[in-house]
């Protein structure tokens, strides 16, 4: 007698309870049942959930079955068992996994069916898997180079890396990027060789923007084997090349990326490889890190320097707050620069432990009063949360936000740097502009549906998910936007710039730039 006798006919509870001892005490018997009554169906789609999990779990231990499955002729069945085989321990489940894979069509299955192997690959799966590589399907195509990928053969990775070579993106800095070339990018990322990493940082500046963010992304999630060839890009590269090296470390977070960025530091560098520099130490969680953003407290630069602090904050612990305190008590021109940056960039625990410090405390509280209304919401709701009512009471008696009505300008800015964002909340406050912040061209295009109108658009060239040059065509294109679109950008090669003004852009700021030149090329644009 089954466990299972009579389960439809039980309610909902009785199904659970019964489920659950088929999972502790079932045998190959209730494995045959359940395949039964999952491939009918239950009749109620939370129960046919509960007979999914239950017979997943019972097949770990049932490799007939799951063979048996995967040549049987019920998609739900055969579907589970592939998905069973993809979590490993069914060596044996190969050569029924080809023959099956010879003679189904449909792109779905032979995605699952492909998925399958990948745990499985040896030389003999990755010759039959080969034929895949061309197949109409892009998920088709692209489940197959990521199980090549597996293998490691240095042939499969010559092969998509020559489709790459030939794709239009490679030769055309205004093609798209379609989803098999993404696929592509994604397989020889995957790859563990030197030759895999070398093509992707060989083109870590590609001239095509898309197919450029394609593999930073990719690089970004490749671990520690690429730093050596991201330490020759900051060691060798253009200056482009080198930003783009340094935002990839900070993508890694790994430790050893802050000592070749640190190594870096110590021979001449402009400022916007500075900045991306900064930007990445305050991302690895280091004591290296650390000292490097300490010293860095001794920039000039405005923009330089909000990276610094922004860097300091995300590390934020007692011993940041040493060389940042022995600056501000320094005083002068450059204590002055720390305390704007401290208040533009919103660091709100720095903020909180220099206030502790009564010599610093006044000028501290002067700064954040007269900042922009949102700068001072932040920090009055910082320190309510930290419970120092008696300070959000001083900032409120010292407040300036709101006294001036302000020319009524809004400004949606787009860049993935934080520091870059307070530079132009702090800017914009000096005219008495708003603005409004994103990360990317994807959350940009959001909040210029959700929160305009707007009188310009300022954008970064390089973001994650959407770039600028994307966003810029997206709002032309798709949005008919007409708004003065200007473009901040680090790029010293012109044919970026051509590229982007194509897409629309209608001016361009070279970074690093100060307060002073951003407000003169918003009035400029404005008018």
């Amino acid at each position: 007698m089954s466990l299972l006798d009579g389960f439809r006919d039980m309610d909902m509870i009785e199904q659970i309870v019964v489920l659950e001892k088929v999972r502790e005490e079932g045998g190959h018997d209730e494995v045959v049942d359940l395949m039964a009554l999952y491939e009918a169906g239950a009749g109620d789609d939370a129960v046919d959930e509960m007979v999914y999990h239950a017979l997943y779990d019972l097949l770990e231990k049932d490799e007939d079955e799951v063979i048996r499955g995967i040549a049987g002729a019920s998609s739900r069945v055969r579907e589970l068992c592939l998905r069973r085989v993809a979590a490993g321990g069914f060596a044996a489940a190969v050569d029924p996994l080809l023959l099956m894979l010879a003679d189904v069509s449909e792109p779905e299955l032979v995605v699952e069916g492909l998925r399958a192997l990948k745990p499985y690959v040896n030389a003999a799966v990755a010759d039959a898997v080969m034929s895949w590589l061309t197949h109409a399907d892009d998920g088709v195509a692209g489940m197959a180079m990521e199980v090549l990928a597996a293998s490691g053969r240095g042939d499969v990775l010559e092969k998509i890396i020559a489709r790459v070579r030939e794709s239009g993106a490679m030769g055309d800095p205004n093609a798209p990027c379609d989803l098999r070339l993404a696929l592509s990018i994604s397989a020889i990322a995957a790859f563990d060789t030197d030759a895999a990493v070398e093509f992707m940082v060989d083109n870590i500046h590609h001239s095509n923007p898309m197919l450029r963010r394609l593999i930073i992304s990719s690089l970004g999630g490749a671990g520690e084997r690429i730093l050596p060839h991201i330490g020759r890009i900051l060691d060798q590269g253009s200056n482009d090349e080198m930003i783009m090296g340094a935002n990839v470390l900070g993508r890694l977070a790994v430790r050893k990326g802050a000592d070749i960025l640190l190594a870096r530091l110590e021979r001449p560098a402009d400022a916007n490889l500075r900045f991306a520099i900064y930007e990445s130490l305050g991302k690895i969680s280091s004591m290296r890190s650390l000292i490097g953003l300490g010293d860095g407290l001794g920039e000039e630069d405005d923009m330089v320097l909000l990276a610094v602090v922004n860097g300091l904050e995300n590390l934020f612990n007692p011993g940041v707050m040493k060389p940042l305190l022995s600056a501000l008590r320094a005083g002068g021109e450059q204590g002055d620069r720390i305390i704007r940056a401290l208040v533009a960039s919103r660091a709100g625990r720095l903020f909180t432990a220099v206030l502790a410090e009564d010599d610093l405390r006044d000028k501290l509280f002067a700064a954040a009063a007269a900042a922009d209304a949102e700068t001072v919401n932040f920090f009055t709701s910082f320190l309510q949360s930290q419970g120092r009512e008696e300070w959000v009471a001083e900032l409120a008696r010292r407040s300036k936000a709101g006294d001036d009505s302000g020319t009524g300008i809004r400004i949606l800015a787009v860049d993935d740097s934080r520091a870059i964002l307070a530079f132009y909340r702090g800017a914009a406050a000096g005219i008495g502009a708003t603005v409004v912040c994103a990360g990317d061209g994807v959350e940009a295009l959001d909040r210029f549906r959700a929160a305009g109108p707007f009188d310009l658009v300022v954008t970064d060239m390089n973001m994650p998910n959407m770039d600028g040059i994307e966003f810029t065509r997206r709002l032309r294109d798709g949005e008919k936007c007409a708004l003065p679109v200007l473009m901040a950008t680090t790029e010293s090669e012109q044919g970026q710039k051509d590229i982007a003004a194509a897409a629309g852009v209608s001016a361009f700021i070279s970074k690093p730039f100060n307060v002073d030149e951003f407000r003169d090329k918003v009035d400029e644009l404005i008018k």
